[in-house]
């Protein structure tokens, strides 16, 4: 008995049966493409299902390439948190030694400050599409494998959404990371400091709410100055750490699918 173990490549929900032309979750044709693996019974005993001759799953997205993007943009924002966190330290000094720097010191320091600040904006606003689109993929790779608890479009989706954003994008990354069986490849991949990315970006948002209302003397100026260039940090720090989980989980995906 031959029974075709077809995966949907839009949510990824296993149907095992040669006559389904249409996902039953979803609704979209199922190819025959997505039939790669094939469960056999011999004797009443099915055998579990296993990959193609060469190794490889044929459903899964490749991610190195998107690794790389991600590496690239989140690279430009944390570069551009440090720049903006050392600017703003600067105006602090500044600040409390009355004025020290020259005038034309002083407006190339805004005018530095004006372009770290449009970096930071775009490549936290390309960053944050990316990511849901990289996770989206994630997701749906990890669906071929095994069963985790978010769908791909709520993992992606999530990037977005108000409170959810807090946990959803964390927890679906780490399931996906769980999913994907670990391959031998000489050297472990080891697992990505999801984590710490998550809360050192959101804990740098407290900085921002700890600066209170409007200044009103210098001194209190100066000490938002500190507390912006703190959050900066931080925030590069957890771009640094998003990086290095992307690579990761990306690595492991591409390993198990042989791409």
């Amino acid at each position: 008995m031959r029974i075709t173990n077809r995966f949907c490549e839009g949510c990824g929900a296993q149907t095992l049966t040669e006559t389904a032309k249409f996902c039953p979750r979803c609704g979209i044709s199922l190819s025959d493409a997505s039939a790669d693996r094939v469960l056999q019974s011999d004797k009443g005993q099915d055998s579990l299902p296993r990959v193609s001759p060469s190794g490889s799953h044929t459903n899964a997205y490749p991610l190195s390439g998107w690794a790389k993007w991600l590496t690239a943009i989140l690279g430009i924002y944390a570069f551009a948190a440090l720049a903006l966190a050392a600017m703003m330290q600067s105006l602090s000094s500044d600040i409390g030694d009355r004025g020290a720097k020259s005038r034309a010191q002083f407006e190339q320091l805004l005018s530095n400050l004006e372009g770290a600040t449009k970096g930071y904006t775009l490549g936290a606003i390309a960053g944050a599409i990316l990511l849901a689109c990289w996770s989206w993929r994630v997701a749906t790779n990890a669906h071929i494998w095994g069963s985790p608890k978010r769908s791909p479009g709520w993992t992606a989706g999530s990037w977005f959404c108000p409170v959810a954003n807090f946990f959803v994008p964390y927890a679906s990354l780490k399931d996906a990371w769980d999913a994907t069986p670990q391959v031998e490849t000489g050297s472990a991949i080891k697992e990505p400091p999801l984590l710490l990315a998550f809360i050192g970006f959101w804990g740098s948002k407290l900085f921002y709410a700890m600066q209170g209302e409007e200044p009103t003397t210098l001194s209190e100026m100066s000490n938002q100055m500190n507390l912006l260039a703190i959050a900066f940090l931080v925030e590069a720090v957890s771009a640094i750490l998003m990086i290095k989980s992307v690579r990761a989980i990306s690595a492991r995906q591409d390993n198990f699918s042989g791409i």
